[in-house]
């Protein structure tokens, strides 16, 4: 069903009502990024810390105009970057400025005023709108954009408004999600985050976010729900039409998205050596993939000025060569998917890897296993890590109920006996359905 404008409106703003912090992602991902990100926001910008990024464009660009400066935040969200880059500049002595802030949501405003520290009230601005249909009556030495312009619907009249504030010496920056449209993955970078999804465990493919269990990586598309990532894949493209031009540019991210993000990021451990290994190797591929073109950056840190000069990069990374054609796929994909094809997951792999995760997932007999039901559970897992069928959700519903199975029997409690013979039920009926899918796969 198509959902109207003012429906998603409603559900950008719903979705952050009760998130009380924006900024938090899980452990790995900064594990990572120490050696991903890190390296390419200092040898770019002169800085390995967000903040400055922001306060070195802003100064920058202050320092050509003698008169009181002025800055533009472009969906501000709860301020709390906005509040860290304003008492930056007044502790590096620039005592006269203002800074317009801008965002959808009025709830998050109210955050965002509440937060604003003592005597620097008359720096900000605070105005409540949709950034699809606004503009400014004054200009601006910098305008920023922190992770908002994935959520634009109107991205041209937005530019548009953008780039005529913007002062002729100014300077556009942002912090931005730049890959396929939802934030899914385009299918050269699909290819291989398939590639290594038989090498997580099953509590590693646990979505977080959505709550699900994921035997198959699913390529959910967030714009589903208000205008998350909603025109992600021409953030750039877009600010390149209207007239800007990269100053400097990082491109960074791609399949390691999937492993370190708030989806799935949580399952690593970074206090887990193996875990760490996983997703270091993950990550390593990730920048010879982006250096070497195979693969596109889904996240940029930018400078963008009106007027054309050198452009600075990372690496390989410019921003021609992170431009990916909507309509195009890599020649190379068609081949490499067929042959991936050619080696499906195995399930004896997959699952004697869990059981090295999860102790006490019971997943062949041993020599000292116990009799009756124990044995015969352990049997049938045996059995169905061998077997061919197309279900992996139906393997995965039997061992967690086989799990919960055997904790029962384990217990010597009286109220133990209702909840198992319900399990019991449970655990036959998904036996008959096991045993029906394999049937129709062998006939």
């Amino acid at each position: 069903m198509t959902r109207s404008y003012d429906e998603q409106l409603r559900e950008q703003i719903e979705q952050y009502r009760e998130t009380e912090e924006m900024h938090d992602l899980p452990p790995v991902f900064h594990d990572w990024s120490h050696d991903a990100i890190r390296p390419g926001l200092k040898e770019v910008f002169g800085t390995s810390d967000i903040n400055e990024f922001y306060v070195r464009a802003f100064v920058a660009a202050a320092r050509l105009n003698p008169a009181p400066p002025s800055f533009l935040s472009l969906g501000c969200g709860d301020g709390a970057v906005e509040i860290a880059i304003a008492a930056t500049l007044v502790g590096r002595g620039l005592s006269v400025f203002t800074f317009v802030c801008y965002d959808l949501s009025d709830i998050l405003l109210q955050r965002f005023r509440a937060a604003i520290p003592a005597g620097m009230e008359t720096y900000f601005k605070l105005i409540a709108g949709d950034l699809n249909a606004t503009s400014f009556d004054m200009t601006f030495d910098a305008i920023m954009a922190n992770h908002s312009l994935h959520h634009i619907l109107n991205l041209e009249e937005v530019y548009k408004t953008a780039y005529e504030s913007l002062a002729e010496h100014g300077i556009f920056v942002t912090s931005d999600m730049i890959g396929r449209n939802g934030h899914m993955r385009w299918p050269e970078t699909r290819f291989f985050v398939d590639f290594f999804w038989p090498f997580l465990s099953l509590s590693q493919r646990r979505n977080v976010l959505l709550r699900r269990e994921e035997a198959s990586f699913l390529d959910h598309d967030c714009s589903s729900e208000g205008f998350e990532g909603i025109r992600a894949q021409e953030v750039l493209p877009l600010l390149l039409k209207q007239g800007f031009h990269p100053a400097k540019f990082f491109g960074f991210g791609g399949m390691i998205d999937v492993f370190v993000d708030r989806c799935f990021g949580p399952n690593f451990d970074v206090r887990n050596p193996d875990d760490m290994f996983l997703t270091r190797r993950v990550g390593l591929l990730n920048d010879v993939l982006l250096d070497a073109g195979v693969m596109k950056p889904t996240m940029m840190f930018a400078w963008f000025t009106k007027q054309a000069g050198e452009e600075t990069f990372y690496r390989s990374r410019s921003v021609s060569r992170t431009l990916r054609p909507v309509s195009c796929e890599p020649v190379w994909l068609d081949a490499a998917v067929a042959g991936l094809a050619r080696h499906p997951d195995s399930a004896d792999y997959v699952y004697r890897s869990a059981s090295m995760s999860s102790p006490e997932v019971v997943i062949a007999p041993s020599a000292d296993a116990g009799t009756g039901q124990e044995r015969s559970i352990a049997e049938l897992l045996t059995a169905l890590s061998h077997a061919e069928v197309d279900s992996a959700a139906a393997q995965l519903l039997i061992i967690r109920q086989a799990k919960r199975l055997e904790a029962l029997e384990a217990a010597r409690s009286q109220r133990t006996i209702a909840p198992l013979r319900r399990i019991t039920r449970l655990f036959q009926r998904s036996v008959r359905r096991l045993a029906a899918i394999t049937f129709f796969r062998s006939t």
